[in-house]
């Protein structure tokens, strides 16, 4: 499983984007559910076997997002 934070360049909105397989789809589910109950962003998730999992949104929010993943995901 990869996560990267992409930040704002122009715009303002940022994206926390997850890589992950098929194989670690209950990881994967806990973590955006973690982010979404507890941070005001959006989510879209595309791919079968290799998923590709984009949340996006206010970068202060996003940020606080990528935080709780990343916390989420080493436990």
């Amino acid at each position: 499983m990869k996560i990267e934070y992409i930040p704002s360049g122009v715009g303002s909105v940022a994206k926390v984007v997850i890589f992950s397989f098929i194989t670690e789809r209950r990881k994967l589910n806990r973590l955006v559910d973690r982010a979404l109950l507890f941070t005001p962003v959006h989510e879209s998730t595309i791919g079968f076997f290799f998923r590709v999992t984009t949340l996006y949104g206010k970068p202060s929010h996003v940020l606080r997002a990528y935080k709780i993943i990343c916390k989420e995901a080493n436990q």
